[in-house]
């Protein structure tokens, strides 16, 4: 049976590095991978490690009243009423400035965020940059798209972009990596582990590959 392994790589390290320094310092940055990268799951382990640290993720069919819903949800706010957008982002920013603890929101799938969105990102960061540090975490378009924005000098997205102290771009599944993971896995079979070090090019492919060939040779 399968059973998913939290694997030191050279993302999952950075990511907990980038979000370390998020939190300690109370800075926005933001990180940059490709689908499969291992972003999603590096977050749940600095998540379950650290306390004071707030996950949320950015569905494509979100407005931004509802994202601000789910963020204050996440924030553990009392919610009293239909609140507007500057009611919640009130609500919001008072709770992550109730204590001097440092906090840090990771926003997961922020390249699905319009310009509005990253407006509003900007005015969160402005009202919080003392108590807390954002992280925030797209495919490689979502950097493509702000600098785009900046060029034709979209409302809102250089004052977001100076904002940002820094863009961490996450590196390709290596060879060596594909084949310390199956290892990992107990997997010796090496017209496998040949056969993984061609055609794998992201983490969630290769476990999904793992997975499938455990099963295959459970017997």
């Amino acid at each position: 049976m399968f059973r998913k392994k939290i694997l030191n790589t050279s993302n999952f390290s950075t990511i907990q590095n980038v979000c370390l320094e998020a939190q300690s310092h109370s800075e926005m940055l933001a990180i940059v991978g490709y689908p499969g990268a291992g972003k999603t799951t590096s977050f749940k382990s600095y998540v379950n490690k650290n306390s004071n640290v707030y996950y949320v993720w950015v569905r494509p069919t979100m407005k931004a009243k509802q994202f601000y819903q789910s963020l204050a949800r996440a924030v553990e706010c009392e919610i009293h009423g239909d609140l507007d957008l500057h009611s919640l982002m009130n609500l919001i920013c008072n709770r992550l400035n109730s204590t001097y603890e440092k906090k840090l929101l990771i926003i997961d799938e922020g390249g699905k965020f319009k310009p509005k969105f990253l407006e509003y990102i900007h005015e969160l960061r402005d009202l919080t940059n003392l108590s807390t540090g954002i992280v925030l975490a797209g495919p490689g378009y979502f950097k493509e798209h702000v600098d785009d924005w900046v060029k034709k000098g979209i409302v809102g997205i250089p004052e977001f972009k100076r904002r940002v102290s820094h863009w961490e771009i996450l590196d390709p599944l290596s060879k060596n990596e594909i084949t310390d993971f199956i290892v990992n896995y107990g997997i010796s079979d090496k017209n496998f582990l040949k056969n993984m070090r061609k055609i794998c090019k992201n983490y969630s492919d290769l476990e999904n590959e793992i997975k499938i060939f455990q099963e295959e040779n459970s017997h």
